[in-house]
């Protein structure tokens, strides 16, 4: 620079380049990055809808779909094309939407650059990290997939024929990616899943909503355990299943029918282990009026006998596929163990099911106190932990026992005697009554409140 001879002009030209080129750098804006912070907002639009596409079309239910198919509507009908093939679909969401994300994540380091260029490199990382971390997460992804979740139609119809044309112009991609899932699936499914019954049931009560009611987490942990419930578990035993023997009258028939009222009734030949067949009572609607002498033994069905250690989830397949409500369950010995029927199986899921014929002498416990119950011996253990809200406690002394009054069976040794009383760590066990062949009510009473007071005192000392 050679300013010695005084002349204001080449001052004044020298000061004007060094202002603009001083301009960028002083303000950190330029043409360039307005059009690329443009281009930054139309790539968080498109992110945006991509993203609440997937929302939309993943959240139609089914009686929406059905208003679909009715429609006449060109943009309704290339909806129910596209989750005809809902991998595809999701698919070619995921890799624009991955695209997408890689063209915002360069221009965003190019915009942050121009605008602080003069700061330090970990000051513009952190800048570019946070900032557009969250407008891609709030703008692009979380807002577009609320708002498409709550107007999945519209949107969806919106974004149809976008969604079709980028499907067939990454079809390759696509492609490349679902046979890939594919040979992902056939790995995890070639190694299995080792997830235990306890860590369902732990994960149920963790994801369980704070409005779930206690008979929704029931039906929950009952679906849960189905599949690893066998006949035996969910049986009606022998010694209380009612059953007709095959020689008497039809005057004794009716009299037994009006005292019991069961819909179906086991007909055995000498005793239980001996069953000839199922009696219908709906058959007999046509020969109400028949007198005495009627052979009411002409119209009983063939029986099913079924095996106790045959699961109930298969055998509630059969029982559809034959259309019949009740099965004989028979021992490895070929003798009548008891029965099951349709009512029993779907009891393993929702609980009790009562009719109007059931009294009220049938329920199966008492609740005295908070911590004090009074069971039927004959009640299953299965429901005497979920009334109690127990964990599986009684698993490592229940043996083979399935009912309570086999549990206190399996205690004592023996057949215990009324009044009697058994302790198991903090469960007390008082027989309430009982006779020479089983326990048929016991008091359980829970000492959480000693147990507490104990473990306080041993601190104390």
């Amino acid at each position: 620079m050679n300013n010695s001879d005084g002349d204001p002009d080449s001052y004044t030209t020298f000061l004007a380049q060094a202002a603009t080129e001083a301009m960028p750098h002083a303000t950190g804006f330029s043409s360039n990055t307005a059009i690329e912070l443009v281009v930054f907002l139309a790539l968080i639009a498109a992110s945006a809808l991509v993203s609440g596409s997937e929302s939309a079309f993943f959240s139609l239910k089914n009686s929406q779909l059905i208003q679909l198919q009715e429609q006449e509507k060109p943009n309704s009908k290339l909806i129910i094309r596209m989750l005809e093939q809902p991998k595809r679909l999701l698919a070619t969401i995921l890799i624009v939407n991955t695209l997408i994300s890689i063209a915002i994540s360069i221009i965003a380091a190019d915009i942050t650059k121009s605008l602080l260029g003069g700061q330090p490199e970990y000051i513009q990382f952190l800048v570019e990290v946070i900032a557009v971390t969250f407008t891609l997460v709030l703008l692009g992804e979380i807002t577009p997939k609320v708002y498409a979740a709550q107007h999945n139609v519209s949107f969806a119809g919106l974004m149809a024929l976008p969604m079709k044309i980028m499907g067939q112009f990454f079809t390759p991609l696509s492609y490349l990616l679902i046979q890939s899932t594919y040979l992902l699936e056939k790995l995890v499914n070639n190694r299995g899943h080792n997830v235990k019954l306890d860590e369902i049931k732990q994960a149920i009560e963790m994801t369980a909503s704070p409005h779930s009611t206690k008979e929704e987490k029931q039906i929950l942990q009952g679906i849960v355990s189905f599949s690893n419930t066998n006949v035996r578990q969910a049986m009606t035993s022998r010694v209380d299943m009612m059953a007709v023997e095959y020689v008497i009258t039809f005057t004794q028939l009716r009299a037994f029918i009006n005292e019991n009222r069961y819909s179906r009734i086991p007909v055995y030949e000498g005793d239980v282990d001996c069953i000839k067949g199922v009696l219908y009572i709906k058959d007999l609607v046509a020969h109400l009026n028949a007198g005495d002498d009627f052979e009411w033994q002409t119209i009983i069905r063939p029986p099913y006998f079924v095996p106790e250690t045959k699961m109930i989830d298969d055998l509630l397949q059969e029982f559809q596929q034959r259309k019949i409500h009740l099965a004989t369950v028979v021992d490895e010995y070929g003798g009548t163990s008891g029965i099951i029927t349709m009512e029993d199986i779907l009891e393993e899921i929702v609980g009790d099911i009562r009719d109007e014929f059931d009294d009220d002498e049938e329920i199966q416990y008492d609740k005295l106190s908070e911590n004090v119950y009074v069971f039927n011996g004959k009640a299953s253990l299965n429901d005497v932990e979920r009334v109690l809200s127990l964990e599986d406690e009684l698993e490592d002394i229940r043996g083979e026992a399935e009912t309570l009054g086999g549990l206190v069976t399996e205690l004592c040794k023996r057949i215990p005697r009324t009044g009697e009383v058994l302790v198991h760590e903090r469960f007390v066990f008082e027989i309430e009554s009982a006779d020479k062949k089983r326990v048929r009510r016991v008091k359980i009473t829970i000492q959480t409140a000693i147990k507490s007071r104990n473990s306080s005192e041993d601190e104390d000392e």
